[in-house]
C-alpha cells in the first residue's frame, strides 16, 4: 500500500475528488474534495465502497459500478462520464479516471472524479434556450403568415378574433416550455415570491397611468370634444362584457411570451453591462410586432408601454405585476371610450 503522507502531501491541492483503491474495495485514501463532490459527512477508516454506496441515493449504481469494475478487476487507464445523484435528489455529473499503482505486496487503484456538472447544466440550459427560442421565431413567422392572410381576405373578421390568435400561439409555447424542457414555469416569471408587494406596488403604477389616461380625456374634452360621443359618462361602465375578464388571460400570455419567454432567455444570451437594456428593446419590438393587426399608432402606445414593463419585469422577476399593468392599461380606454 502506498504510504498515507505521501499520498495525503502529493493529492493535497488537486481541485478534484482522489480515491485509492485496495483490496477487495477498500479504501485506503480519499482526499476532501471527495467528501465534497459526494456530498457526505465523512467516510470512516478501511471504509468498504460497498458500505459508502448504502450510504448514497440507491440511483447510483451505474457510478458505483464503474469505481467497482475498476477496484475489482484492476483496470488501467479508465475514462468514464456517469451521473451521480444526491441526497436531496439533484444531479451530478463526474468524469471518472482511473490509474494502477504498483506496489511491493498489492497494487492500488488510484480514482479521479472531476466534476463536470456546471458545464453539462450549461450546455443542457444552451439546449433548452434553444427549443425555447426557435419556438418563439416559428410563432412570430406563423403569426405574420396569419396576419397576412387576414389582409389579403379583407379582414373577414375584427382584430379580437387576431388577438384570440396570439392566446392560442401562447397557449402551445407554453405547451412546448412545459413539456419539451427541463425549465421550471417560475424561471419564465411564474414565481410568487413577494408578490403581494409587487403587486400592491404595480398596482399603484397601473392606477398612475389610469390618472394619466383620464388627464388626457379631460384635456381632449376640452380641445377637441368631437372625437368622442355625445352623452357618454366620462367613464362608461356599460362598456363591460365579457372580453374585460377574457383580457386578464390575454395579458398573461403575452406577458409570459415578451418577458417570461423571450426577454428571460435573451437576458441569459447576451453579455456585458447592456444585456438587460438589449433584452428588454429585443423583446419589446417583438411585443410591438405580435400588435401589428392593431396598426401603427397602437404599436408605437405597445413599445412604449412593453419598455416599462420589461423593466419592471427586470426588477421583479415575476410575470404577475407587469400583468396586471398590462391588463389595466388595456381595459381603461374601452371604458374612457379612447378606441
Amino acid at each position: 500500500m502506498v504510504n498515507e503522507n505521501l499520498m495525503k502531501q502529493a493529492f493535497l491541492d488537486i481541485p478534484g475528488g482522489v480515491i485509492i483503491l485496495g483490496a477487495h474495495g477498500k479504501m485506503n485514501y480519499c482526499n476532501a474534495q471527495v467528501l465534497d463532490l459526494l456530498e457526505i459527512e465523512e467516510i470512516g477508516p478501511n471504509m468498504h465502497l460497498a458500505e459508502l454506496m448504502e450510504e448514497t441515493d440507491s440511483r447510483n449504481d451505474a457510478f458505483f459500478d464503474v469505481i467497482m469494475d475498476v477496484s475489482y478487476e484492476k483496470k488501467g487507464e479508465v475514462s468514464e462520464h456517469v451521473k451521480y445523484y444526491t441526497s436531496d435528489g439533484r444531479i451530478k455529473y463526474f468524469h471518472v479516471t482511473s490509474a494502477l499503482i504498483r506496489g511491493e505486496d498489492e497494487t492500488d487503484v488510484i480514482i479521479t472524479l472531476n466534476d463536470e456538472t456546471p458545464e453539462k447544466e450549461l450546455e443542457a440550459s444552451n439546449k433548452q434556450n434553444v427549443v425555447v427560442l426557435t419556438s418563439l421565431v416559428l410563432a412570430i413567422c406563423l403569426w405574420n403568415l396569419i396576419y397576412e392572410i387576414w389582409e389579403k381576405m379583407g379582414r373577414p373578421f375584427s382584430d379580437k378574433g387576431m388577438t384570440l390568435g396570439i392566446e392560442l400561439i401562447g397557449f402551445v409555447l407554453m405547451a412546448v416550455v412545459v413539456f419539451k424542457t427541463a425549465i421550471k414555469l417560475r424561471d419564465f416569471g411564474y414565481g410568487v415570491r413577494n408578490l403581494s408587494k409587487i403587486l400592491i406596488k404595480d398596482g399603484l403604477i397601473a392606477l398612475l397611468l389610469v390618472g394619466l389616461m383620464l388627464g388626457a380625456k379631460a384635456i381632449l374634452l376640452k380641445t377637441s370634444p368631437g372625437i368622442f360621443k355625445e352623452n357618454v359618462p366620462f367613464w362608461n361602465w356599460s362598456a363591460y362584457n365579457i372580453g374585460v375578464p377574457l383580457y386578464l388571460i390575454t395579458s398573461i400570455i403575452q406577458e409570459f411570451i415578451s418577458r417570461g419567454a423571450l426577454q428571460e432567455i435573451l437576458t441569459r444570451i447576451y453579455s456585458g453591462p447592456r444585456k438587460d437594456f438589449n433584452a428588454i428593446v429585443v423583446s419589446s419590438l417583438f411585443f410591438t410586432g405580435i400588435h401589428i393587426h392593431k396598426g401603427i399608432v397602437f404599436m408605437l402606445g405597445a413599445f412604449v408601454l412593453s419598455i416599462l414593463l420589461g423593466y419592471l419585469y427586470k426588477s421583479d422577476k415575476t410575470i404577475w405585476g407587469v400583468s396586471l399593468i398590462h391588463f389595466v392599461f388595456g381595459i381603461s380606454p374601452r371604458f374612457l371610450g379612447l378606441w
